[in-house]
């Protein structure tokens, strides 16, 4: 064995190890806002069709344009509001149950296997959303049919019915699958008090569009005389009309205040420290890549082995000539 040409230079310490830290109660955390924020965008919806509602009751025929626009402007904002409000409500769940299920493994296999389906019914309910979007739109477009040469439109009712039926259809089911979600997201991580308040939630939230949708159809054949009779001038606004807006506003305040309790049933257990996550133990690694022995960068990688020097033959001492 020959020695290597060059000594380490160094020595490869290890880097501090940080502790792995959990997931799931940042996610609830997240998940806590984006329900506070959805109540109040509920109650901003709520007020712009009340306030939409009292304009179109008080309308005055000689009306233009302009003074239309001012009478609708506070229930416009009060919506606008609201839409922007659910966008954000949006990000943060999402953004709150992207760390829920990174920390699926904290609480258990029984936990995990509920995130892993609930992720498979949110991923559901967003295609479903799609495909009602398209659905109504088309059948939509087919229940009222305009002539842009002739400027006269055709309404066909029973269609426009048979719209609605396919959005109330849609709506239950895409309720259903979102309540569902809610519930295995959080059911392991909820107060033992809080999971009938869970299944309570979950049954008001798939209810509300089959009810809503029910009480429209009911109040709608009225409202619809001045698109099938071109004579007919347009109910006057009753009570009844608001009915549909009140009961859908107030079955969704309650469904979403009843899950946001149950949520922040779980926070407090997360942060008092009723509930602890698994979490793995901390590896030991090094920034450092692994050593390599060096050498020098021009010869052999191992010195020669020595050569003895070629020496003359000697020669015996010249006599002297008298010997």
């Amino acid at each position: 064995m020959y020695p290597s040409p060059y000594p380490y230079p160094y020595q490869y310490q290890p880097v501090p190890v940080v502790p792995p830290q959990p997931s799931t109660p940042k996610g609830v955390g997240w998940c806590v806002r984006a329900f506070m924020l959805q109540a109040v965008a509920l109650v901003l919806l709520a007020l712009a069709g009340a306030a939409a509602l009292a304009v179109i009751g008080g309308l005055q025929p000689g009306l233009n344009p302009f003074q239309i626009l001012a009478l609708f402007l506070p229930a416009l904002l009060l919506l606008v509001a609201g839409a922007v409000i659910e966008i954000v409500v949006l990000i943060f769940y999402l953004v709150g149950f992207g760390y829920i299920y990174k920390g699926r493994n904290e609480f258990g296999p029984s936990h995990a296997r509920n995130l892993r389906i609930a992720l498979y019914l949110l991923i559901l309910a967003f295609v479903l959303g799609l495909a009602s979007s398209v659905t109504t739109t088309v059948m939509g477009a087919f229940a009222v049919q305009t002539d842009p040469f002739g400027g006269t439109f055709t309404f066909d009712a029973g269609m426009y019915y048979a719209t609605q039926a396919v959005g109330i259809g849609f709506g239950i089911l895409i309720a259903a699958l979102v309540a569902a979600h809610f519930v295995l997201a959080i059911r392991v991580l909820a107060k033992p008090q809080h999971e009938r308040l869970l299944y309570v939630a979950a049954a008001i939230g798939t209810a509300t569009p089959g009810v809503t949708g029910a009480l429209l159809l009911l109040v709608l054949p009225r409202y619809l005389t001045l698109l099938t009779d071109t004579g007919a001038g347009l109910p006057p606004i009753g009570p009844e009309m608001g009915l549909p807006i009140i009961v859908a506003s107030s079955m969704n305040i309650v469904t979403i205040l009843l899950f946001l309790l149950a949520f922040r049933g779980a926070e407090a257990r997360l942060r008092s420290g009723e509930l602890k996550p698994t979490l793995p133990p901390p590896q030991v690694t090094s920034w450092m890549p692994a050593p390599v022995v060096p050498y020098a960068p021009y010869g052999p990688y191992a010195p020669q082995a020595p050569v003895a020097p070629t020496t003359p033959p000697q020669q015996p001492p010249p006599s002297s000539p008298g010997g």
